[in-house]
């Protein structure tokens, strides 16, 4: 009777199992009873799953924690003896030209006390965006402006400026005699026929004796330190005459004629505009052509600092020009 049972139960297992299968284990000698077993279903594949893709680690940069801001800077008492560029007389030139005239500010450089002290409730455009409210919290961050640039209180600081009233005082202190902080003008330029450029620089760089330690102070800085090279690359580059510019004030008659006595090219004539705010500009240079137009130079110089990690405060990253200008200096041009 077990004998029975037992043939029956394989009976049953072997009509569960495809004949494919029977003959199969059959030829490789296998028990019949073990069958059965095979027809459990056989596990899922289960696919693996793929490991995200890392990230390539960017290439070794310089790092250090003090920025070299004068790399190979050339200072702008060094460009003044370009011959082909048109710089500003020193000021006791200036000075001893005449009496106090407003349009005869144009003629004092710029890293001149008397250049800065011509701004006194002046709006220029460095303070475009703040009146203009740009860089306020909710046009900042439409416009995208860095967090750094942005804030009320440039809004507050421009008005403050704008509230002084400058005076008749304020004028003949600027152009009084003594007092002068210019540069003598000094630099080693040389003509080669091999050359790409009309002159080649023969001195040294400008080393400078500020370093900076922080990556946004040394970008503010660079823009002004590596302002001569954007000078120098415009003088060999552009067509027309490079020429430097103190402070153009809209009301002054006259600014450009006394700009230009010193040019090649007579430039067309601009008519003063008088406004109830005063106004005034001073860009990096002025493009003089040969029919007299007149075109407004700006040097924009892009640092290559940015934030570092661990123990170094920076690194050197070349992003290469932008390809169009910022949001908060586009007011600047105005």
């Amino acid at each position: 009777m077990r004998r029975v049972l037992v043939s029956c139960v394989i009976m049953a297992a072997l009509a569960l199992v495809p004949p494919s299968v029977q003959l199969g284990a059959l030829r490789r000698g296998e028990r019949l009873a073990s069958m059965p077993s095979s027809t459990k279903p056989a596990p899922k594949n289960r696919r693996k799953k793929r490991k995200p893709a890392q990230k390539k680690k960017r290439g070794a940069r310089p790092r250090g924690n003090v920025a070299n801001v004068h790399w190979r800077a050339i200072p702008a008492r060094a460009l003044r003896s370009h011959p082909l560029y048109l710089g500003l007389p020193p000021a006791r030139d200036v000075c001893g030209e005449g009496g106090a005239d407003l349009g005869r500010a144009a003629l004092f450089r710029q890293d001149a006390w008397r250049w800065d002290a011509l701004h006194a409730g002046r709006l220029t455009g460095s303070r475009v965006a703040a009146v203009c409210g740009l860089l306020e919290s909710d046009a900042a961050n439409t416009l995208r402006i860095p967090k750094s640039l942005a804030g009320h209180g440039r809004a507050l600081r421009a008005a403050s400026h704008l509230r002084e009233r400058p005076d008749a005082s304020l004028l003949a202190e600027v152009f009084r005699d003594g007092d002068y902080d210019d540069d003598e003008d000094a630099g080693e330029w040389c003509a080669d026929a091999d050359s790409a450029y009309a002159y080649d620089w023969a001195g040294s760089p400008d080393r400078g004796g500020r370093r900076c330690g922080d990556a946004m102070a040394a970008r503010l800085a660079w823009g002004k330190t590596q302002e001569g090279i954007g000078m120098l690359a415009a003088v060999n580059a552009l067509e027309g005459s490079v020429a430097e510019t103190g402070l153009l004030c809209a009301e002054a008659p006259g600014a450009v004629d006394r700009l230009a006595e010193r040019w090649p090219v007579k430039p067309r004539t601009i008519r003063p505009a008088p406004r109830k705010c005063p106004v005034g500009a001073s860009p990096d240079g002025l493009i003089i052509y040969d029919d007299g137009a007149l075109d407004v130079l700006e040097i924009k110089s892009v640092a290559p600092f940015v934030r570092g990690s661990g123990n170094k405060t920076m690194e050197l990253y070349d992003r290469g020009p932008h390809d169009n200008l910022a949001p908060w200096i586009v007011p600047h041009r105005a």
